[in-house]
């Protein structure tokens, strides 16, 4: 004869493993996202173009949790890519910039694009591209007074950085140019 209650019992105490260990899986797939997310980097590129110094500027700042690191960076100006090292590619970015605003002698001028392989860490910001007009000169006396142009002009300029995090989980930061 079949005992139906040690029967009945067995299989509520399998059902019973079978629940806590689903419970258990999902529990720790959330502690694992909860990790990923808790040093997750958001990296961004802010464009400035403003009155003061420098007057044209593009920052790089990481407002994420955790570390990023670079895998690469794109520069494109005109939708042609600029290939070469970061410093090469910074200089000849800044050179046809300065191209486009014309004759003015910049008061001062500085790139500074990272390289594969560095570590942005949270909070840090770094100027990209940075340009400095003289007392007296302002955008608006180069561009004219409507600030479209002046965004059209400076949207042919693009910057991408592919970056991860501590996990490799892979992430992009594009320049979007916005009044």
């Amino acid at each position: 004869m079949v005992d139906y209650a040690a029967w009945t019992q067995a299989v509520g105490s399998v059902v019973a493993i079978i629940a806590s260990l689903g419970v258990w899986y999902c529990q720790a797939r959330q502690a694992k996202k909860m990790q990923r997310d808790s040093l997750r980097p958001n990296l961004s590129m802010v464009p400035h173009i403003g009155m003061s110094a420098p007057n044209i500027r593009i920052a790089l700042r990481n407002n994420g949790l955790g570390p990023a690191v670079v895998k690469a960076v794109t520069v494109r100006f005109d939708r042609e890519e600029i290939r070469g090292e970061p410093p090469e590619v910074g200089r000849v970015a800044l050179e046809r910039l300065r191209t486009m605003i014309g004759d003015v002698e910049l008061v001062h001028n500085r790139h500074a694009l990272p390289r594969r392989g560095d570590w942005i860490r949270p909070g840090d910001e770094a100027d990209l591209i940075a340009l400095t007009l003289p007392d007296g000169v302002s955008l608006i006396h180069i561009f004219g007074n409507q600030n479209i142009r002046m965004e059209q002009e400076l949207s042919r300029l693009s910057i991408s950085i592919q970056y991860e995090s501590v996990f490799g989980d892979g992430f992009e930061a594009n320049l979007h140019w916005q009044s």
